[in-house]
């Protein structure tokens, strides 16, 4: 931006151009200038709709130019401006500058700005100087084609420098085909006073050809509020000095933020490159919108955060949904109108807010079934006191399920071996949702009947296949050694006794019939080496169990 040319093109249009007469309140065809010095005093000028077609000597357009120096002040009333000069250089709708290197104050008051290019430029340049923009309508910002090439406007431009301010109200949408809204507040040198830039936009901001929202140099000192969107067809909001969004004092908070590019909030890097800018979008307060029968909480429970009035939280914040509404609770929560209901384990509906924010939460109520019990609201199947869970993830609720701690069984009544007593006997590796120890016949594709045994805690099963053959399997240990004592008696009712020792999941083959009748019984074998010894010890022995084969 070629700042300083433009304001030596404004200054001479400002000295050296003989402002036409009109009344106050009458529309006007040509550039209104309106200068406050010494030699005008302060001044106040009240137009009408001002709509400028020409070009004047220096090859530029403008609807009303106004100064301000000498400590004086320069208020300009207007209703819509307009202009529309395609042989002209530059074209701006309002053009408000304090001279440089003096103090001057201006107050610029309007509605629609309609601009070929450029809607509204402001200076300040000096400590004690300020300009005051307020737009009470739409600012459309063109672009139009020369012979050096395609000069495109910007909507609004603040420019504030070693303790200057500018501010801006815009109760209306932007729209600009290179940058939506541009920033800049810096100090010349580093014993100046950083300049201040304040800019409101009640509505939304729009870029068809570059960012929404763009920050010039080291812009250090600016607040931005808009109510609406910030949409910019390269970038979102941009910032162009790789170390701004590092500093403290400037501050964005917008309700949503969007890119057809797909890049929301950048920067420049030190290569002149752009990149995301992951720093400043931690810093942006997102508007959240939300229905009157919500209210929302911090995970403390404490109020959300404001700004500039609004209710704002930043992008990763959780968001607690409740309601204000007596004997009420929130059964469901749309964010624009997508049902978004998570609940945490306490049974808060909470929301967690985007990157880009544009959250408008509305909610759906009932009545609170449950007022004694924070964490549910409706009886369900176990009832207002206990929770409808599934502790041993077997597939039945506690409140239906014979063994709660027990994923071996999921019936109203326990198994006849017992259940575990509670969640520390339950193996580690164990998945009740994975019977690998339970195989079908190949043959028959049956499944076998099979045991659990919990003694010392190993919970090893013994399967019965077709044939006699049994499987020894271990879910928790994979390379444990057993020793198996499996007895047996024969037709004259004699026991016979059988030792064999296995490692987990292999299987043995016994002589066994269907229909025999077999105790188990078995022991780990734990093998240590002490010195150059190996020693192998021996647990108890599990109880006995009787398996039918």
């Amino acid at each position: 931006m070629k700042i300083g040319i433009k304001l030596i093109a404004i200054l001479t249009l400002i000295l050296f151009s003989v402002p036409p007469v009109f009344a106050d309140g009458e529309d006007v065809t040509d550039t209104v200038v309106v200068a406050a010095n010494t030699v005008n005093d302060n001044i106040t000028k009240n137009v009408g709709n001002v709509s400028v077609t020409t070009v004047y000597e220096d090859g530029d357009a403008f609807g009303v130019v106004v100064s301000a120096t000498d400590g004086k002040t320069a208020t300009v009333i207007a209703k819509d401006v307009s202009v529309n000069a395609p042989d002209a250089e530059w074209q701006t709708g309002i053009d408000a500058q304090v001279i440089e290197d003096t103090v001057g104050h201006i107050n610029v008051a309007t509605q629609k700005i309609t601009s070929g290019m450029d809607g509204a430029r402001a200076g300040a340049y000096k400590e004690g100087s300020e300009v005051v923009f307020v737009i009470n309508g739409d600012v459309q910002s063109g672009a139009f084609a020369k012979k050096d090439g395609t000069r495109s406007g910007l909507g609004i431009f603040g420019d504030a420098k070693n303790g200057g301010k500018v501010s801006y109200v815009v109760n209306g949408n932007i729209d600009a085909p290179s940058v939506g809204v541009y920033l800049n507040a810096v100090s010349v040198n580093e014993m100046d006073t950083d300049g201040k830039v304040n800019a409101e936009i009640h509505g939304d901001v729009n870029s068809s050809n570059g960012p929404g929202l763009e920050f010039a140099g080291k812009t250090n000192n600016v607040d931005v509020l808009v109510t609406g969107t910030i949409n910019g067809a390269l970038r979102g909001v941009h910032s162009n000095t790789y170390n701004w969004s590092v500093k403290g004092n400037n501050n964005l908070t917008v309700w949503k933020i969007t890119s057809a590019s797909g890049k929301l909030i950048t920067k420049m890097d030190d290569y002149d490159q752009y990149e995301d800018d992951e720093d400043f979008a931690k810093k942006i307060n997102y508007i959240i919108k939300y229905a009157a029968n919500a209210l929302l909480k911090k995970t403390d429970g404490s109020a959300i955060d404001t700004s500039h009035d609004f209710p704002v939280a930043k992008e990763g914040e959780v968001i607690i949904i409740d309601t204000p509404l007596n004997g009420q609770y929130v059964k469901k929560v749309f964010n624009n109108g997508v049902d978004v209901t998570v609940k945490d384990q306490d049974g808060n509906v909470y929301f967690i807010i985007p990157r880009g924010g544009g959250v408008d939460l509305t909610v759906e109520t009932a009545p609170d079934q449950c007022p004694t019990n924070p964490k549910k609201n409706e009886p369900g199947v176990c009832g207002c006191e206990m929770a409808d869970v599934d502790s041993d993830g077997d597939g039945a609720i506690d409140c239906q399920d014979g063994c709660p701690n027990d994923p071996r069984n999921n019936g109203i009544k326990p198994p006849a071996e017992g259940c575990f007593i509670d969640g520390s006997d339950i193996p580690e590796r164990y998945d009740p949702k994975i019977k690998t120890d339970i195989v079908a016949n190949p043959k028959t594709k049956v499944l076998p009947p099979f045991v659990l045994m919990d003694g010392n805690k190993a919970n090893v099963y013994f399967e019965r296949f077709a044939g006699g053959v049994v499987k020894v399997s271990d879910k928790k240990f994979a390379t444990t050694k057993y020793e198996l004592v499996i007895k047996t008696k024969n037709k004259k009712g004699l026991t016979k006794k059988t030792v064999t020792q296995a490692l987990s999941n292999n299987v043995r083959k016994f002589n066994l019939k269907n229909g025999v009748t077999i105790t188990v019984q078995y022991r780990v074998l734990i093998t240590k080496k002490v010195g150059k010894k190996k020693v192998t010890k021996r647990t108890k022995m599990s109880k006995a169990v009787k398996l039918k084969l």
